[in-house]
């Protein structure tokens, strides 16, 4: 959902939202992005709260924040959220937010993990022929094997799914972790 400044506010875009779905429960709802205050974020996430409260969600969190806005869901008591969805790929990837999160058991999910991942640059070349997998593959185990779970799509193309379903058929070794990591 968007900012939406007030629980009241939230908890109708979740109903509007079951409406539309034509569904009794959402599995996540998410704040799309921070507010532009903390108290927006502060009283969005407490309609998200009301929602999960009422069965109208399995779960909840947020999308794009940073720990600066964490701490003001966080601020608000009770549940926190489920998940911090942000973009993460091979060269781009924002570790602090990362460890922020773990320390305050918030999943950093990542969207969009080849946006910015260079699948022809020479790292990720080499290191997918060394595996016998291709490009994407290799960005992609990068993100898994940090033990970040990603939001993916194939983007209709089966072959993609394919790949997508061979990610734990091989592990990148810890100088190949780094490696990646280290490209910006």
């Amino acid at each position: 959902i968007p900012c939406a400044g007030s629980a009241a506010g939230a908890l109708a875009f979740v109903r509007e939202n079951l409406r539309e779905l034509r569904a009794k429960r959402l599995d996540l709802v998410l704040i799309h992005s921070p507010c532009d205050a903390d108290a927006g974020n502060r009283e969005t996430w407490r309609g998200l709260q009301a929602a999960l409260g009422k069965g109208l969600a399995r779960a909840i969190g947020v999308s794009n924040f940073l720990p600066r806005h964490l701490d003001a869901v966080l601020s608000a008591g009770g549940p926190g959220p489920a998940v911090n969805q942000c973009l993460m790929s091979v060269g781009h990837h924002d570790d602090a937010t990362i460890a922020y999160g773990r320390a305050r058991n918030v999943t950093y999910e990542a969207y969009s993990p080849l946006r910015h991942a260079d699948l022809k640059g020479p790292a990720l070349v080499r290191i997918a022929a060394a595996h016998g997998k291709s490009a994407a593959q290799v960005a992609l185990r990068w993100v898994l094997q940090q033990g970040v779970p990603l939001a993916t799509s194939p983007g209709g193309v089966e072959r993609f799914a394919r790949d997508d379903l061979e990610l734990d058929s091989f592990e990148l070794t810890g100088e190949e972790m780094e490696e990646l990591a280290a490209l910006r």
